[in-house]
This record gives structure tokens, C-alpha cells and sequence, in this order.
């Protein structure tokens, strides 16, 4: 048996795996210490973990930048650098993994910058795999051919010719789509008030700075059917104009106050505990905040608007860790200005007010996204 680095040595059973691979076709000439030790972590019987993904016959340096960030149980985050062996941290499927070995760092290799259409950026090594659909024409109009991809590959025909029309006035279009990610699983929190209340609250409400009591305006034809979805006593409905109406929601102004979420309208956000929890949790909190600041915009697609630098963050982040295609803008107005930020509909229904959620429709190509550049 020989030692690697540290005190770590291989069993017998992966120096045989790792040289059979090599011997197969490997394109390294020296296999890592992490094949190694991802070989131990099968084949042992105390260590024994199915959840490894190999990829070793051409070799697993498929890098990331060690200034990628990956996601960790609480919802905190670390870089791919800081990350050690035995973190638990959330993959592709959106459930945790455990970290079982990590390989050296190269330092000779090309990298390229990723660019996703919704302005997310990957900078990984020119052999890193991608899992794509590629763009072809069927019967039916637009097709999506399965395809695994390198990024030198995806770089050197990342595009092709089209028509020059307006809607493609430069006369290309993207060819390859990345799958968007499944809804990182968090565990369900105890949360301090029901987390479709807090959206709404959030999105039409205005708390009391010193005592934290919530009110919440609405559209006449929409109070009733909101508020019925809120689990709190009810104040009485009192009419603010011709269209519109208020009510107070009796019950939550200690627990707003003690999130410190007594704020005006530029200071918004969304509590950490309601950005960490389970799904279901975060579509409500979502459904909360569309149901009273979002708009249908196209049976594909919705938005969301908001003046707060924080909630906008918070809003992006929240359907990011939701899987959707999300796209932010800000626009100058009066004011401070605001921000815009469009969701594309994708495996549930981002609103319950019933005349916002009829409207909605899902695309075929709703699962993923196009390789921008």
C-alpha cells in the first residue's frame, strides 16, 4: 500500500479501481488523492455511500472557480475554496450531499466565463461537463436534443444563423439550454407567522413602527378572497378609496416588530428563517408577496415590483432557490426609482388570488434556461 498526502492511505481495493480506470483511458497521468478517496467511500463497507457521482475516464479535473459559491444546510453559503471534506452541501437535485473528498487545485488549466440569459455567471475550466439540450428543428417547431458538452465545446459553437428579423435583429441564435436547478430542499422551520400572511404583509401591508400593528390595503374585488386565505382574526374592512380597502390583521404585530420588519416602504425584506425553510413554505411566501405586488404578465411569464434595494435581493433569491428563470431590472422614476424583476412560470402556480393564478400557463421549455454567451 502506498501513502498520498498527509496520512491518508489507500485500501487496496481502490489502487486497483484507479488504475483499472487508468488503464482504460484515463488522460491523467498521476490520479488525484480525491479518486482515491472517492473509490475508499464505495467500496467501503463502514464508508459505504452510493451518492458519488464519478466521471474518471476522461479524467475528474472538470473544475470550478474556487470563488463559486455552493449552498450549505442553514441556507449560509461558502466558496468551492472554503468548502471541506465532510460539509453537507445542496446539489443539482436540491437535496444535501456530503462532500467526501476534494481534488488539488489546477492551476494550468483554461477557464471560460458562462454567462446564463438571466445575467448568472459560471467561471469553470474549458473540460467542465455540461448536461444540455440543444436546439434543432422537429414537426412540431422547436425541439431540444439531449447532449452532454464540454465548455470548450459549448465555446466553439455556442451559436447559430437565423433569420434577421426584430425580434433577431442580429441574426443568431443561441443553441444550447442548461437545465435549471431543482428547489433546494431546506428542512421546515418553525416560523413565527403563517408564511402566506407574511408575503402579503410584506406586499400591501403597513406596519406600525411602535407597536408593529399590520393593516392591509387591497383592491376591492381582491379583499375577500386574500384575506379569507389569512389564519388571523380580521379587523374591520374600512374603504381607503373608490377601488381600494383596508383591514388590520389582529394577532402578528409582536412577532413583525421582534423581525424588525416595523420598516417603510424602502427598507423591506424577507426574514431569513422564511428564505430557509421548506418549499412549501417559500411558494407561500412568494404567493403572499405576487398576489399583492405582482402582475400576470404573459400566460409564461409574471413580475414582481418593489422600491426596497432589499427585498429585491431577497425576492431574486428566494425564486432562484425555487429553480425559476429569473431576470431583474431598475428603473428611474420620480422617486427612488424601482425594481422589476420577471419570473418565468415553472412547476407551480406563483399566485392563489384565483383571477391572477387562471392566467398562468407553463412553456414546454420551461425547465431550462439559454446559454447567453
Amino acid at each position: 500500500m502506498s501513502t498520498l498526502g498527509g496520512n491518508y492511505t489507500p485500501t487496496d481495493e481502490a489502487l486497483k479501481f484507479v488504475a483499472f480506470v487508468r488503464a482504460t483511458g484515463n488522460e491523467e497521468n498521476v490520479s488525484p488523492e480525491a479518486h482515491y478517496k472517492i473509490a475508499d467511500a464505495l467500496f467501503s463497507e463502514e464508508e459505504k455511500d452510493w451518492n458519488v457521482l464519478i466521471e474518471c475516464l476522461r479524467g475528474m479535473g472538470k473544475a470550478l472557480a474556487l470563488t463559486e459559491v455552493v449552498y450549505l444546510e442553514d441556507g449560509s453559503t461558502k466558496t468551492i475554496g472554503d468548502v471541506r471534506v465532510g460539509d453537507s452541501i445542496y446539489g443539482a437535485d436540491g437535496k444535501l450531499t456530503k462532500v467526501q473528498a476534494k481534488s488539488e487545485v489546477f492551476i494550468d488549466k483554461d477557464t471560460y466565463e458562462v454567462v446564463l440569459s438571466d445575467g448568472r455567471v459560471v467561471t469553470c475550466s474549458d473540460d467542465h461537463l455540461w448536461n444540455t439540450k440543444q436546439r434543432g428543428n422537429g414537426k412540431d417547431g422547436l425541439t431540444l436534443n439531449e447532449k452532454t458538452s464540454t465548455t470548450k465545446d459549448l465555446y466553439s459553437t455556442q451559436q447559430y444563423k437565423r433569420e434577421v428579423g426584430s425580434r433577431n435583429p442580429r441574426g443568431v441564435e443561441s443553441k444550447y439550454y442548461l437545465p435549471l436547478a431543482t428547489p433546494v430542499a431546506y428542512s421546515k422551520k418553525t416560523l413565527p407567522i403563517d408564511p402566506y400572511t407574511l408575503g402579503v404583509v410584506i406586499g400591501d401591508g403597513s406596519i406600525d413602527k411602535a407597536s408593529g400593528y399590520a393593516r392591509v390595503t387591497s383592491h376591492n374585488d381582491d379583499c375577500t378572497e386574500i384575506f379569507s386565505y389569512l389564519p388571523y382574526t380580521m379587523g374591520r374592512n374600512s374603504t381607503s378609496s373608490r377601488t381600494s380597502a383596508f383591514s388590520g390583521v389582529l394577532g402578528i404585530g409582536k412577532e413583525l416588530k421582534q423581525m424588525g420588519l416595523n420598516v417603510n416602504t424602502y427598507s423591506k425584506f424577507i426574514p431569513k428563517a422564511y428564505m430557509h425553510s421548506s418549499v412549501e413554505d417559500r411558494i407561500a411566501v412568494l404567493q403572499g408577496l405576487m398576489d399583492t405586488d405582482g402582475t400576470v404578465d404573459t400566460k409564461y411569464s409574471s413580475s414582481f415590483c418593489t422600491a426596497s434595494d432589499k427585498l429585491a435581493e431577497d425576492f431574486y433569491i428566494l425564486c432562484t432557490g425555487l429553480g425559476l428563470r429569473v431576470y431583474m431590472v431598475h428603473k428611474d422614476n420620480d422617486h427612488a426609482g424601482c425594481y422589476i424583476i420577471r419570473i418565468k412560470h415553472r412547476g407551480f402556480n406563483p399566485f392563489r388570488l384565483k383571477r391572477k393564478a387562471d392566467k398562468v400557463e407553463f412553456h414546454k421549455c420551461t425547465d431550462y434556461q439559454k446559454l447567453k454567451k
